[in-house]
């Protein structure tokens, strides 16, 4: 996945076609919950089945939109209201968005 808030701008656009979620739906998925964060007052927008609705539909972007969700909940982006309404009505995948990360989450490869 692109690292939106880990990116060095001297690494900016040298491995874009490497990661498995591409640099533009990770911005657009982050913008998006931002706005509705920041600007909505219907936050139900904000629940996991709405923003997959509104990016495609899960046969196309689930397992990117619960990876960039909690890519964001590792990265203390929002606040835990935020989380709480995405996964009031959420698939059974995506209830570990928030829990703490572990050591067999990481996955090193040489």
């Amino acid at each position: 996945m692109y690292p939106y808030f880990h990116i060095n701008e001297a690494d900016a656009g040298l491995f874009d076609e490497a990661y498995t979620v591409s640099k533009d739906f990770v911005t657009r998925v982050v913008e998006y919950i931002d706005n509705i964060y920041t600007n909505n007052p219907m936050p139900e927008d904000l629940q996991f089945y709405n923003l997959e609705r509104h990016f495609g539909g899960h046969h196309i972007y689930r397992g990117e939109l619960i990876t960039i969700i909690r890519y964001c909940y590792l990265s203390d982006v929002f606040n835990n209201e935020t989380y709480s309404m995405i996964m009031s009505n959420a698939p059974v995948e995506a209830h570990g968005l928030t829990r703490p990360l572990e050591e067999q989450d990481i996955a090193i490869y040489r």
